[in-house]
């Protein structure tokens, strides 16, 4: 009877030690992500950096090189810049990647070459992130798009 009772114990520990740690990791993974999505929508390109893949860091030169002068005086003038809300958290098979929905609300949208961005109430995305040296990263293989 007091071989039971320690293995009880012991299995009630051992599940909320693993409940925990997936609690943490859901935390850190939304952080990651809310962080890089507010620096993103709000074109701070260069904040973006400590959050993406190493292979991603192409595609911030690419998106600080097409904003002009136009899109810089837009966002200086906006009293509030973007807000995003992080949604559901889809992971992978593996556990080493996932997909996080992500709303974003009065985002300004680049526009074509030439022509300033425009305003847009309300938008929802789909970000893919995976681990990179323990660390969950956004990985892009473009600029995001939304769904």
């Amino acid at each position: 009877m007091k071989n039971k009772s320690f293995f009880y114990i012991f299995l009630c520990i051992i599940v909320a030690v693993l409940a925990g740690c997936g609690h943490d990791e859901d935390e850190e993974l939304e952080k990651q992500v809310d962080t890089f999505a507010t620096a993103y929508f709000n074109w701070q390109f260069p904040h973006c950096r400590a959050y993406v893949t190493d292979s991603s860091q192409v595609w911030l030169r690419y998106l600080s090189s097409q904003v002009n002068e136009m899109d810089v005086d837009t966002l200086r003038a906006r009293e509030t810049g973007a807000t995003v809300e992080i949604g559901s958290v889809d992971y992978g098979e593996d556990g080493s990647s996932a997909t996080v929905a992500v709303t974003v609300r009065d985002v300004l949208m680049m526009d074509t070459i030439g022509h300033v961005g425009h305003l847009v109430d309300q938008l929802d995305y789909v970000i893919p992130v995976v681990r990179e040296r323990g660390k969950w990263k956004v990985r892009l293989t473009s600029p995001l798009r939304p769904q």
